[in-house]
């Protein structure tokens, strides 16, 4: 590809930006882990489970900006700045109703919550400290998330990554001063560290809303555009359901592995937690592929140039499996060494080399996989069946191949993971048959 390839200069403009900004996020949690880690082992724990409750809400936010991207895309593409503005109104009150809910459960209850995963005090104490501090930051992570994606969405991504480096180093400065007492600040600890948080996630907030309204981007709303009507809810509530769904209970499926991983004995366990920790540097740029698929195959959706869609399509198949391909080979190289970072020994060293090579060998069906069912039917509005393939792959392959060969068969770790692999090769099967077949494609700008 020339770069002068209106199609590769379009790429690189959205998927570089997505990319660094996804790698600043996992670089920051992997610092603030860090930071805490010199508090003790009550506060990982407390800091670990108490997050859940982050996971949980961020969980949401990905679900609704990335049900409303679909329609954003096609919007832009369309040039419907009424779509755009009505999306992302309805995004906000859904992703304002979960802020307030999950803000009230950790400010008012969360010794309660804590209680659902520990019954050591000393650890509930530490995770309420922890969880307080944090409920506030809830709503500017919902203003981030939302307008975030806006601007990906209508080629304005340098933007929130921007936002995002800002955040990153006011989150470690604000981590220094507020976990150990520096600067005349008392040393806050556990609650330090959420407060921290919080306060980054506000400025980076206050920086994308200022942009929002300095460039003028399309998807600025004020208060007075917050009521959408009841005719627009039920337009785009089938296709944005099912994405929301599908992210809930795929990550209940993702837990249901670690439990039969646990099968295996604590040091399958520990070397499953390494892998995936450094898998996750790797899948970074898988992601920014799909993410960026669902843009641009939408905006040309939207656009009505269906032969450049069916063009972009054949093009971001065979990027996504090089790209996976590539970060395959790259992750397989340096296994080793990560190993050794780690500073891993014996049994769980060998374990933790196995399964990295497994999911280097099947990276790049996994990339491919992304950018066929986040990707292209994404953005074909093709949320029903996306949903379907995914969550049927993960419960009805997936789940079973994971007991199966961890409680029944009791295979070595290396090949439960290669058996729950199995259901990326359905997805690609059923993903590719349901591309083929023209069903997917459904121009969303031109219903609305």
């Amino acid at each position: 590809m020339s770069k002068q390839d209106p199609f590769l200069r379009k790429f690189l403009s959205i998927a570089i930006p997505v990319l660094l900004q996804q790698i600043l996020q996992n670089s920051l949690n992997f610092i603030d882990s860090l930071m805490v880690a010199q508090l003790g082992e009550t506060a990982i724990a407390a800091v670990g489970l108490a997050g859940q409750v982050n996971f949980l809400i961020t969980l949401l936010f990905f679900g609704v900006s990335s049900a409303c991207s679909i329609f954003l895309a096609q919007f832009y593409g369309a040039g419907n700045q009424e779509g755009i503005r009505k999306i992302t109104a309805f995004a906000f009150n859904v992703a304002f109703a979960g802020s307030t809910i999950f803000f009230l459960l950790a400010t008012f209850a969360p010794e309660r919550v804590m209680g659902i995963f520990t019954k050591d005090q000393a650890v509930i104490h530490s995770g309420v400290a922890y969880m307080r501090m944090l409920g506030f930051g809830f709503f500017f992570l919902a203003v981030t998330q939302i307008y975030g994606v806006g601007l990906r969405t209508t080629d304005r991504a340098v933007i929130p990554m921007v936002a995002s480096i800002v955040s990153m180093v006011a989150n470690i400065f604000l981590d220094w001063v507020m976990i150990f007492g520096h600067l005349g600040c008392p040393a806050m600890r556990e609650g330090g560290a959420a407060l921290a948080t919080s306060l980054s996630r506000l400025i980076e907030a206050a920086i994308v809303v200022a942009a929002v309204h300095r460039v003028k981007s399309p998807c600025r709303i004020g208060l007075c555009d917050l009521p959408v009507p009841r005719s627009f809810i039920r337009f785009v509530l089938p296709t944005c359901l099912p994405v929301v769904c599908n992210e809930f209970f795929w990550a209940l499926g993702m837990a249901l592995y670690k439990v039969a991983y646990a099968r295996q004995g604590v040091a399958a366990v520990a070397a499953v937690n390494v892998n995936e920790s450094v898998a996750n540097l790797f899948t970074t740029a898988v992601f920014a592929v799909s993410s960026t698929t669902l843009v641009m195959i939408g905006q040309k959706i939207g656009e009505g140039h269906m032969d450049e869609v069916h063009r972009y399509c054949r093009r971001f198949v065979g990027l996504s499996f090089a790209i996976g391909a590539l970060m395959g080979l790259l992750f397989f190289t340096m296994s080793p060494l990560m190993v050794r970072v780690f500073r891993l020994e014996g049994t769980i060293s060998r374990l933790a080399l196995q399964c990295m090579w497994v999911t280097a060998l099947i990276m790049p069906l996994r990339s491919f996989d992304y950018c066929l069912v986040t990707g292209i039917l994404r953005a074909g509005g093709d949320t029903r069946f996306s949903m379907f393939c995914e969550l049927g792959c993960v419960w009805l392959v997936g789940v079973p191949m994971a007991f199966l060969s961890s409680a029944v068969l009791h295979l070595p770790m290396w090949q439960v993971y290669l058996m729950v692999y199995l259901e990326e090769v359905a997805k690609a099967v059923f993903g590719l048959a349901r591309i083929h077949s023209g069903k997917w494609l459904n121009n969303l700008s031109m219903a609305s």
